[in-house]
């Protein structure tokens, strides 16, 4: 197997509306940078690329474009890329949302930088052995309320995923060309109402591993979109970080992951394949039309009127949508397989997916990932929707018109059909 890998620094040179706390704060400062990362595995016939960015978020419109540009660039097929956003609240808004239009400019270049790095990495291929370990982490929590709740709470009966996984792909002489580390816990560390701009905690931990094993380190979100770092304030409840908080997050994330990556043992794995499908996620019922026609009628701070005069125009319209189109990706690179998911799935999802996926594929690790190519919003069982909380009505804050229903079972049907599915050379799905 061949590999490249590239790095871009994607840090805005002036101030934005930073996205994920309401309608955005406008930032006033840079904490820690922002950066782009690629890796580019080619094996035979069959090539495929992963680009981490420090952003919230992508839309499926931004993934095709980005997709295109690198196929045409560099003949990767489209459908072979994979876009994971590490879902920093503390980037310029990248999703057009809650009355955010993104900047136009920013938009550009963090699309350039994409195409840049995956075009690099391409360009300076080399021969790789690669390294599947797993360290912990323990600074993630389960932020779900108890039954009948709305607020978040400290949820230490919660579930909760502490594995640091890692995939190490080494050169021939034996340094680290780049590392792939997959961890479940919300970039939202430090409050983006801070208005700082900040990676949070993914960015400090790889630059952490890139400083101590070399090469590039891409950081591979987990399904958590109910789980949170464990920092807490005056009032024992979530509190926003110190900036000392922040670095101890990453540090001790990083710190999994080079101890885990000392006993790796790279070896020649030559299988390498991708798929990728459109899936429908189903929309259940919503607000009724009173309650939305009064959210329309609010102040003009109201972060929920921009979404309510927008799913009034479809009642009005009778136009109100079915399903929402979306996708995901299936891909394996050697040990590993990494189900990519377009939104903000909860943890017991990824698990669903994992324990159905592992059987099928002769895979040491199967990898639930989120954020990926798409932000379609939160992703969560029938269970939790029943239960009630933040994560079940937070629809509106994506600009849905309603929740979605039964997407765990959606999600993990989809994963199931890709890896049934043989590759017309029978290797593997893809």
């Amino acid at each position: 197997m061949l590999a490249g890998t590239a790095a871009a620094d994607i840090t805005p040179t002036r101030s934005h509306l930073l996205q994920g706390h309401g309608r955005g704060t406008l930032s006033k400062s840079v904490l820690f940078p922002l950066g782009a990362r690629a890796a580019v595995f080619r094996e035979g016939g069959v090539t495929l690329a992963i680009i981490a960015l420090d952003v919230i978020g992508v839309s499926l419109d931004f993934t095709r474009r980005v997709r295109a540009e690198i196929q045409k660039a560099t003949s990767i097929p489209a459908d072979h890329v994979l876009i994971c956003a590490s879902h920093t609240h503390c980037a310029p808004g990248t999703l057009a949302a809650l009355g955010i239009i993104p900047d136009g400019d920013w938009m550009q270049r963090v699309a350039e930088a994409s195409v840049h790095c995956v075009t690099e990495a391409a360009g300076h291929l080399e021969p790789v052995t690669l390294g599947l370990g797993c360290g912990a982490a323990s600074f993630n929590i389960n932020r779900r309320p108890l039954a009948g709740g709305t607020g978040m709470m400290l949820n230490y009966g919660g579930v909760v995923d502490r594995r640091a996984r890692v995939l190490r792909v080494q050169r021939g002489d034996g340094t680290t060309l780049t590392t792939l580390f997959h961890y479940s816990c919300h970039p939202t560390s430090k409050a983006g109402t801070e208005a700082l701009v900040s990676p949070d905690y993914p960015g400090v931990a790889r630059d952490a591993i890139e400083s101590e094993l070399g090469g590039t380190a891409l950081f591979v979100p987990g399904c958590f979109g109910n789980i949170r770092p464990n920092i807490t304030g005056a009032n024992g409840g979530f509190a926003s970080a110190t900036k000392e908080q922040l670095e101890a997050c990453g540090r001790e994330l990083a710190q999994a992951v080079c101890r885990a990556s000392r006993w790796v043992q790279p070896r020649e794995m030559n299988e390498l394949w991708c798929r990728a499908a459109g899936v429908k996620l189903a929309f259940g019922p919503g607000k009724d039309r009173k309650e939305v026609e009064a959210a329309a009628r609010g102040s003009d701070d109201d972060a929920m009127k921009p979404w309510a005069k927008q799913t009034l125009a479809l009642m009005e319209k009778n136009a109100m949508p079915a399903h929402l189109d979306s996708q995901v990706q299936l891909l394996r690179i050697g040990p590993i397989v990494i189900y990519a998911i377009g939104g903000e799935p909860v943890q017991e999802i990824g698990h669903a997916v994992e324990k159905a996926l592992a059987p099928m594929l002769n895979a040491d690790d199967v990898w639930s990932v989120g954020y990926s190519n798409d932000m379609v919003g939160y992703l969560v069982t029938e269970r939790q929707r029943v239960e009630g909380g933040y994560e079940p009505s937070a629809y509106v804050w994506f600009d849905q018109p309603m929740p979605f229903h039964e997407e765990e079972a959606t999600l993990v049907a989809a994963a199931v059909k890709l890896a049934s599915t043989p590759s017309p050379s029978g290797r593997g799905p893809g």
